[in-house]
């Protein structure tokens, strides 16, 4: 427990950030493929890098404005200083959790204590939807963090006095980074925050001061700049792709955003943007349950405040996140995710209960230290459910005669070392934990337990379901299925695959779409293959961006190709073709491909 504020004391409570976020966010970052929606992040970026169009985002070939850059420049960075691979794509949403992180241990405010800050980084790092959105490379974490440094930032300036612009300025910077991670809504989370905090306050005169002038100028203007660089370089990646983009409206960036905004307020879109009331229950009911475990002290936060608490800060942030909750999750339009940049307001609540809750409501505390002990024993038995989960798939599989042999053929040492280090774990928290809730309880005890339980589980979450997760990828399969085999100048196409689909991350920079507008063009390109991978949709809608001849397998066929694999997902079926004969010098006969063993074996899922 933290009895002051001392240097040696935030340096312990920054070092032990430091340690929970490690562990939570960068075990195995990398270790499962890149999802759909992480690819609008990574293919820009990589575009970035080989084209050097850093003001212009472009994802399928067209200018990519439905977010804006910042989140693009983040991968490139980190992809151009540590190589091409998922753990660089997705270092910059594990990262942004750490300016956050050091404001909570070293920027000072009289509002909180350092434990309180400490129990709100803790409740923040540790919330489900925290763990999701900060091992993904997607804008949503970014995005939070923003808005809680905004948002942390006016709060303690607000604390020891600050009415003049070193309130607003500050904040604005974050705002203003925040708003080219995701556009200009992080406003609304930030001004019905310090709206709602300044009433309880009775100070709403503050909103009208020369200060927030000035902070909501340095927010536009880090936004702005972005606008003002490209409207004045004038990038334009490729005229063709331009042409299609303002033939289709993808162009028009402003056009795209007024979409974007207008429909998740009204939905008068269009395809899948029509309001569906399933699709918002979802949204309506997942967005709170991302909150979980802490979800369930929130209603305490209508306990009986404390005298020493500011009543002003705390009530305003109950307010915030009542009307926060509320305007985003009556979108018509609204996602589950669309609720993290309320989590740090409240992370921040949280903190302020935590902080008087032994006296407010002992019984709560008590209960809680129960609870914990009672619950303790569920470690050890994930962590056999964990390897009992692993290997089931194999013993099954597998006749009686050779279980053994194909469970150690297919489990890695690296695999058994963890699941043994899993179950060590488990024993070892069960002997902690009991020593480390004694009587009486206390929340600085059974927040410490908390914590520590749900660090392990998470790590028992990547031992155990990483890879049951890697063993259903596809397009690492395909990738490494396609490029078997292939010698120096052989070269690989994709015909029917859009360019914004996960596979292309995983084939050689050399492997080239195939143009399908003709057959004539197709069968020039087809000459030069020697492997070819296809996407069979048949059942599903079409893709506007992916154009496929209907009769691909045959005319494949009649060009010397034959099938040697075929993988199938939620896209359809994927098949890689090998060529068995190639065309002669003269084009009138074919001869066969030496190098060309036929696989009948089907890798149908």
């Amino acid at each position: 427990m933290l009895s002051s504020d001392t240097q040696w004391s935030r340096g312990r409570v920054f070092g032990t950030f430091i340690l929970v976020w490690a562990l939570l966010f960068l075990f195995r970052l990398g270790y499962v493929e890149l999802a759909f929606n992480e690819v609008r992040r990574v293919y820009p970026a990589l575009t970035m890098l080989s084209d050097g169009h850093w003001l212009t985002p472009v994802f399928n070939g067209q200018p990519y404005y439905r977010k804006p850059p910042l989140m693009n420049w983040l991968v490139a960075f980190f992809v151009g200083l540590g190589g091409r691979n998922e753990f660089f794509c997705r270092l910059p949403s594990a990262l942004s959790l750490v300016p956050l992180l050091a404001l909570l241990a070293f920027h000072r405010g009289m509002w909180l204590s350092l434990r309180g800050r400490l129990w709100a980084g803790l409740v923040l790092m540790t919330a489900v939807g925290v763990l999701r959105a900060g091992r993904f490379c997607e804008v949503d974490m970014g995005f939070a963090v923003c808005a809680g440094c905004a948002i942390l930032l006016w709060l303690d300036n607000l604390s020891v006095g600050r009415e003049d612009w070193r309130l607003w300025v500050p904040a604005g910077v974050a705002l203003g980074l925040g708003m080219l991670f995701k556009g200009p809504l992080i406003l609304l989370v930030f001004y019905v925050t310090a709206c709602a905090v300044l009433r309880r306050r009775r100070s709403p005169s503050l909103l009208w001061s020369p200060g927030h002038a000035a902070g909501l100028v340095v927010a536009l203007g880090i936004f702005s700049s972005w606008l003002a660089a490209r409207a004045v370089w004038g990038e334009t990646p490729d005229l063709a792709a331009a042409a299609v983009s303002k033939a289709t409206g993808e162009g028009d960036m402003w056009r795209i955003w007024w979409i974007e905004l207008s429909q998740r307020i009204l939905p008068l879109g269009q395809n899948d943007r029509f309001f569906s009331f399933n699709r918002w229950l979802r949204g309506f009911v997942g967005g709170p349950a991302l909150f979980l475990p802490w979800l369930a002290l929130v209603p305490l936060l209508w306990l009986r405040a404390d005298r020493s608490a500011d009543e002003g800060i705390s009530r305003g942030l109950r307010d915030a996140l009542v009307l926060l909750t509320i305007l985003i999750l009556a979108m018509p339009l609204t996602k589950a995710r669309y609720l993290l940049p309320v989590f740090p307001v409240a992370a921040f609540a949280l903190a302020l209960l935590l902080e008087r809750l032994d006296a407010v409501c002992p019984p709560v505390v008590l209960w809680w230290r129960r609870l914990l002990l009672a619950l303790r024993w569920l470690l050890p038995l994930l962590a056999l459910a964990g390897i009992a989960g692993l290997a089931a798939p194999w013993l099954r599989r597998s006749p009686l005669s050779s279980r053994l042999i194909s469970l150690a053929a297919l489990v890695t040492w690296q695999q058994v070392l963890l699941s043994a280090l899993a179950l060590a774990l488990a024993v070892l928290f069960v002997a902690w934990a009991g020593r480390s809730c004694p009587r009486p309880a206390t929340v600085s005890s059974c927040m410490t337990v908390t914590v520590a339980a749900l660090v392990v589980i998470m790590l028992f979450w990547q031992i155990f379901h990483a890879p049951l997760e890697q063993s259903r990828e596809i397009m690492r399969s395909i990738a490494r299925r396609a490029v078997a085999g292939l010698q120096a100048g052989d070269a690989l196409g994709t015909v029917g695959i859009s360019p914004g689909k996960p596979l292309h991350f995983y084939l050689p920079a050399t492997a080239r779409l195939l143009d399908t507008g003709s057959d004539s063009r197709l069968r020039g390109e087809l000459d030069c293959m020697r492997r070819v991978i296809t996407l069979d949709r048949r059942g599903l809608p079409p893709e506007d961006d992916a154009s496929v001849l209907p009769d691909m397998h045959q005319f494949l066929r009649e060009d010397g190709f034959l099938p040697m694999g075929s993988f199938q997902n939620h896209d359809g079926v994927y098949m890689i073709w090998d060529r068995a004969v190639r065309p002669s010098m003269n084009g009138n006969r074919r001869t066969r491909h030496s190098s060309f063993v036929p696989d009948t074996k089907k890798e149908l899922r």
